[in-house]
């Protein structure tokens, strides 16, 4: 709906802005593709978890053998021409069991036809049932392995692409403002070009009454030129600044693209403690960090596991039926194979392999331990620093506009005094440029504060209501 609102040209808020990066920010979609990419590998290492149903089927197989054969009893040669056709139809069905093992059961079925010249034809069918079982005794199996990091991997790129979506939020947040205040401060050079044009009419008309000279004429007609300068500087900053939200939104570059460039300065009362348990309960590179740290120890016990002696059991029984007709097969049916192996395997001289094998592990899992440990730092730090900004830009509102307030007066005065011969054309310049200046103040003190919001919002991962304190919820 807001995209289509973008391309009908209706004017957009933060929000809107948001929710089009979202949808066709190119770098955002790419991350979304490896995030799938992760969805696809974990579904891959769970394979081995669902049953496995395999058809196999021949038929026929053809085969034709000639020969000549020589013996001192016969007088004379003689050939042989055997001819072989043979159908086969195979299903397997296998399924692996956490912590249980492997089991597989199979089924084969045989139809053979031969035709010779010299021996009896005959016709036989086969029919045999395996069942199997497979399990590690004394490691985890490499398949339970895979898909727990298939499991830690998945989340992890979750948790990155969470990351990167809040990031992605920051940008348009940053460039929005960026527009807003190029915007905002068209309309301040406006006003500038307005008050120095109606200073140069009046001091023109002074001068033509002889009442000032003229080169306090000249000095508002050189500000009146300074200000129309400044004006298309600005009208100049606000396309190119266009065009950077444009290309982040992901929209057409010749799109019209209109703002609304109404900030409002609402205030948060934002609990510090609130904001830092947050922070540690959201944030999605804390997270990461732990199941990194989770990866790390699952590679860990891989690596134990690798080092230690190795046992496999093996389990298995089959049935088979045959005969020259189909349904001699059932009835011949019966056990023709009971079989059950264990196999270990343990590393007699290994010239330190198993143990720089584990120390590598422990070493990164040491590794992982204390990256998580610094970034809960970090967080927190950031945390509080962004606090610290809000504050300061929640007094820097108030002070800018106690002071705008007090500036306007004052060009007031100096204006009236200019209209009525009192002042010169320096000290109304003065004011004028004291003015925009302050205008400029207090519009980039609103916006200042919004951008902290925002920080507070993307450093904690948290909607800015829920960081309010308690009572002033209430």
């Amino acid at each position: 709906c807001r995209a289509s609102d973008a391309q009908a040209g209706a004017p957009l808020a933060l929000a809107d802005c948001i929710d089009l990066a979202l949808a066709h920010n190119l770098q955002y979609r790419a991350d979304k593709q490896g995030f799938e990419s992760s969805r696809a590998g974990y579904e891959l290492a769970q394979a081995p978890f669902a049953t496995d149903v395999r058809l196999n089927v021949t038929g026929p197989s053809f085969s034709e053998t000639r020969d000549t054969f020589e013996s001192e009893a016969l007088i004379e040669r003689f050939r042989e021409q055997n001819t072989t056709l043979r159908y086969q139809t195979g299903l397997e069905l296998s399924r692996r069991i956490r912590r249980v093992g492997r089991f597989s059961v199979s089924t084969t079925g045989f139809r053979h036809e031969f035709d010779s010249n010299r021996r009896e034809d005959f016709r036989e069918y086969f029919g045999d049932v395996r069942v199997e079982y497979q399990r590690d005794l004394m490691s985890t199996p490499a398949d339970e392995i895979a898909v727990r990091q298939a499991e830690l991997d998945l989340a992890i790129s979750q948790s990155a692409l969470e990351r990167r979506r809040l990031q992605l939020e920051q940008e348009v947040a940053d460039v929005f403002f960026d527009l807003i205040q190029s915007i905002r401060q068209l309309e301040i050079q406006q006003q500038r070009v307005d008050q120095a044009g109606a200073a140069l009419r009046l001091a023109a008309r002074k001068f033509e009454l002889g009442i000032v000279a003229e080169v306090e004429a000249l000095r508002l007609e050189v500000e009146k030129r300074n200000a129309e300068a400044a004006f298309a500087k600005a009208e100049t900053e606000i396309e190119r600044r266009r065009d950077i939200l444009r290309d982040l939104l992901g929209l057409d570059l010749e799109e019209p693209l209109e703002l609304v460039t109404q900030v409002r300065a609402e205030q948060f009362a934002i609990d510090g403690e609130s904001a830092v348990r947050a922070g540690l309960a959201n944030r999605s590179d804390i997270l990461e960090s732990e199941l990194r740290e989770r990866l790390q120890s699952l590679d860990l016990k891989r690596r134990r596991e690798q080092s230690r002696m190795q046992a496999a059991l093996t389990a298995g029984m089959t049935l088979r039926g045959r005969g020259p007709d189909l349904g001699d097969v059932a009835d011949t049916f019966e056990r023709s194979l009971v079989r059950a192996s264990v196999n270990v395997e343990l590393p007699v001289i290994d010239s330190g392999w198993r143990r720089g094998l584990v120390r590598q592990g422990e070493t990164a899992a040491e590794r992982s331990r204390l990256e998580r440990q610094m970034r809960r730092r970090a967080v927190v730090l950031e945390i509080r620093d962004a606090l610290r900004n809000l504050r300061e830009a929640e007094r820097q509102i108030d002070l800018r506009q106690a002071s705008l307030e007090v500036t306007e007066r004052q060009y007031d005065v100096v204006r009236r005094r200019f209209e009525l011969g009192s002042g010169d054309s320096q000290e109304l310049l003065d004011a004028q440029t004291t003015l925009t200046s302050a205008r400029t103040e207090a519009l980039d003190a609103v916006i200042d504060y919004r951008r902290a919001l925002q920080t507070v919002r993307l450093a904690t991962m948290s909607e800015l209501s829920e960081l309010v304190a308690a009572e002033r919820r209430e």
